[in-house]
């Protein structure tokens, strides 16, 4: 199955934005893993 047809199918299915960049990239991730250390170490 190509990409694009599996990232359609993730975005149709709330999984991915719209645009993607931010999902794909790993940032989205990067950014909420460091929301949840600011939470755990309280800085």
């Amino acid at each position: 199955m190509p990409f694009d047809e599996i990232l359609a199918d993730a975005q149709a299915l709330g999984y991915a934005e719209t645009p993607p960049d931010l999902d794909i990239d790993g940032i989205d991730t990067a950014h909420k893993a460091v929301v949840l250390a600011s939470m755990a170490y309280g800085a």
